[in-house]
């Protein structure tokens, strides 16, 4: 009876982690259905400043039609130069120009300090020392959305590759979906 009770719990727990890769909810105001997945990624030229993304996709569906949008937060070295308004997906072979709307860039810090107290005693004196580091980090982390064109939507659906290229002055970064990140985006078209 034990196992059978195990078993049970393991199972709807599973249930609701694999429930939580899509967020879905129905927006009576706006009469639409809105799908969300989110996923972490690291940019492919490894010796740039660009380092990490989180990006959020947006299906929007309602009677008349259905959109993708999608959020980039990037965060990378405050010395980068400032992204370019004009960006680019390749889904399989197809290279579509969009460009980058609602851009707000922040400049983040962070500090954190250690602090080491030692004290020695002998039998003629006692010394005491106190040594401080602190660590300052810095970075730019740039928010933006992508309006795609309509004709990603449908080849997304039967990519086995999604890029998207970004570029910071004279330095590309490169975003890669394949894999699991990639079959849930096309998983959540059928939501």
């Amino acid at each position: 009876m034990k196992s059978k009770i195990v078993i049970s719990l393991s199972f709807s727990a599973l249930i609701m982690i694999a429930c939580q890769v899509y967020h879905i909810q129905e927006d009576e105001f706006r009469n639409n259905r809105i799908v969300i997945y989110k996923h972490d990624s690291t940019v492919k030229e490894r010796k740039l400043a660009r380092r990490t993304a989180n990006i959020t996709y947006q299906r929007i569906i309602n009677k008349e039609d259905e959109k993708l949008r999608i959020y980039f937060v990037l965060n990378g070295s405050a010395n980068s130069f400032n992204i370019e308004k004009t960006s680019y997906i390749k889904v399989g072979n197809k290279a579509f120009e969009v460009d980058i709307s609602e851009l707000n860039v922040n400049y983040r810090t962070s500090t954190s300090s250690v602090s080491t107290t030692t004290i020695v005693t002998d039998s003629t004196k006692t010394s005491s020392s106190n040594r401080v580091e602190t660590k300052t980090n810095e970075w730019l982390s740039n928010k933006f959305v992508i309006e795609t064109p309509k004709d990603i939507i449908t080849t997304i659906k039967n990519a086995d590759q999604l890029l998207f290229r970004f570029y910071f002055g004279a330095e590309p970064a490169t975003f890669i979906l394949t894999g699991k990140q990639l079959k849930r985006l096309r998983e959540m078209f059928s939501k």
